[in-house]
């Protein structure tokens, strides 16, 4: 489930407070309301800093939305990192996330 909270900045800014988890129809959710911000002319600041998890699906969502009037603040590196990298990794851990590597035995 997510939850999703307005913020109105100022005339043409609006930050989009999303908690919980971007996943499935979620995820399709969270661009709906991209969208319909950005239809009222707004510059649109999505702040993770309650999102949870997100799954691969998820990340090729906000590629989709994110460029000149989307952008994102306090997410977690690991996702900043998928965004920015190309990574297609199948799920992220949200903001205390860290990239493990596997350990082998002796």
């Amino acid at each position: 489930m997510i939850r999703i909270t307005a913020r109105d900045d100022g005339p043409a800014d609006v930050t989009l407070s999303v908690e919980g988890r971007i996943v499935s129809i979620w995820g399709d959710e969270l661009e709906r309301e991209c969208h319909r911000q950005l239809v009222q002319a707004k510059h649109v600041r999505l702040d993770f800093s309650g999102v949870t998890y997100i799954d691969r699906r998820g990340i090729r969502t906000l590629r989709r939305v994110l460029g000149a009037a989307v952008d994102i603040v306090n997410s977690s590196a690991v996702i900043t990192d998928l965004l920015h990298e190309g990574s297609d990794d199948p799920t992220v851990e949200g903001p205390a996330a860290t990239q493990e590597t596997p350990q082998t035995g002796d």
